[in-house]
């Protein structure tokens, strides 16, 4: 007896703690260990590049992750058009207490004592069914042969549609990374320019208490100092600004960069980014790899499958049917002799609708023509685009090949006339000049880098090509 009552206690104890208590701790366990992980990952990282940057955000981002869904849902869709080639089997029970009317109870009392005058009828009386019927679509004009397709061609568009979210955020991360390192490297300009202004403020202090310069000059250097301290702090802000939306493209909670990151130097272009590509090529790529063009065809094909589901309503339906159906009155003790069973075969043609049917084939067709005059469209943006980062890309390569040699002309320049002008045989406004010159060029030529790399990648974008480069990053 005692060992019953502890039986008696233990039993909803262990059934809530496998119930409710072990999956709340292993969904904690999970959640810890996931947070646990991106903590460390981001802790080994001292200097954020490219690929790490894209795999981050291949691996937070909470768009991907919205198309992930959406790709669950299409699965289950296919799963749901699946099943449609399957009987379907139901059970059914009912009970039910009937109490007569007194009227009725006494016409079924005579109608009763009509045969034997010692009946009686039971009031109320307790009544009881059960059943289970099966019913099996044989045909119905291929309606869930193409029911089917066009579940599995939604999948693959979903698919499609997940990979080209892909390519469009690390698309935008490539570009929020370049925008930093342009910033940083702003940065490091305005840096270097009032370094050279402080040292040659240094120098006319030193001339103007020997009495060997001007005051003018000593002004000079400090105006030039401070406007280069201006420019730093400008180049800071929009830096911050910068890791802040490539942070939000990491899917960083906080949209922010944890503090000992740094982002990697702008580096000089890959010997294949200063290659003039071809147009002609590079669009026939992008109309076979690209995943939203794919996307597009599945669409059609899709809709070219509906149109054929809605012209199914124009076939015959056969379906096999069986029931198996027992009643009982006083008890629900139901035995063999209380059950019948039907089969049946039903084969319905319809003959007329009001012209429902060719109303919704005629809008399934302006359906399907639709999305093939978009998916049409969708080539020629395609093309375009491609075409027009070719064009970018070539002219960024110009840009970089003319910055270049400006810029080692005037650095060179700029030393020259320093040396002229620490020796006394050339002016501080040619030295003002030859400094603003280089800060100006050295701005252009990190400009030009940055738009090399940027419209490098805008063309693997539009190509489709930005996926293999990430390839290692985009594995499941």
């Amino acid at each position: 007896m005692h060992f019953t009552a502890i039986e008696g206690l233990y039993r909803p104890v262990f059934r809530v703690c496998q119930y409710i208590l072990f999956p709340l701790l292993l969904i904690m366990f999970c959640l810890l260990r996931a947070s646990a992980f991106g903590a460390d990952r981001w802790e080994t990282i001292r200097v954020l590049d490219l690929d790490t940057a894209a795999a981050i955000a291949l691996e937070q981002s909470p768009n991907l992750a919205a198309a992930a869904a959406r790709v669950e849902q299409a699965r289950h869709q296919v799963a749901i058009a699946r099943a449609s080639y399957w009987p379907q089997v139901n059970l059914t029970g009912n009970a039910s207490r009937v109490d007569l009317s007194p009227n009725e109870y006494h016409r079924q009392l005579q109608s009763a004592r009509i045969l034997n005058p010692f009946a009686t009828v039971e009031d109320p009386e307790d009544y009881y069914a059960a059943g289970a019927n099966a019913t099996w679509v044989l045909f119905d004009g291929f309606a869930r042969k193409f029911r089917n397709l066009a579940a599995r061609k939604g999948l693959a568009q979903s698919e499609s549609r997940r990979r080209d979210a892909s390519r469009l955020l690390l698309s935008a991360v490539a570009a929020a990374y370049f925008s930093a390192q342009l910033a940083k490297q702003t940065r490091t300009i305005a840096e270097a320019d009032e370094v050279f202004n402080l040292r040659l403020l240094a120098v006319a202090q030193s001339r103007y208490k020997a009495g060997a310069g001007s005051l003018s000059d000593v002004l000079n250097f400090r105006i030039r100092a401070n406007t280069a301290r201006a420019d730093r702090l400008r180049a800071e802000a929009e830096l911050k600004v910068a890791r802040i939306g490539l942070a939000a493209l990491l899917g960083r909670p906080d949209s922010r960069l944890p503090e000992g990151v740094e982002l990697a130097p702008l580096s000089d272009p890959a010997p294949e980014q200063l290659r003039a590509p071809s147009s002609k090529t590079l669009a026939c790529l992008a109309l076979e790899t690209r995943p939203d063009v794919k996307a597009l065809q599945e669409a059609v094909e899709q809709a070219v499958a509906q149109v054929k589901v809605t012209r199914s309503k124009f076939f015959p339906t056969v379906q096999l049917a069986a029931n198996l159906e027992g009643q009982r009155s006083g008890n629900a003790d139901m035995e063999r002799d209380d059950f019948g069973s039907t089969i049946s075969l039903t084969l319905s043609y319809p003959l007329f609708a009001g012209g429902a049917h060719r109303a919704e084939l005629k809008k399934a067709k302006a359906a399907l023509e639709e999305v093939v005059r978009t998916f049409e469209q969708a080539k020629i943006n395609v093309r375009s685009e491609v075409n027009q980062a070719v064009a970018n890309l070539i002219s960024a390569q110009q840009q970089l090949a003319l910055a270049r040699e400006n810029a080692r002309l005037v650095r060179r320049q700029r030393d020259l006339v320093e040396k002229g002008y620490r020796a006394g045989q050339l002016s501080l406004v040619r030295l003002n000049e030859a400094q603003k010159d280089l800060v100006a060029v050295e701005g252009q030529l990190a400009q030009a880098l940055a738009t090399v790399h940027r419209r490098w990648y805008d063309l693997l974008a539009a190509t489709g090509q930005i996926l293999w480069r990430f390839s290692a990053a985009t594995r499941p």
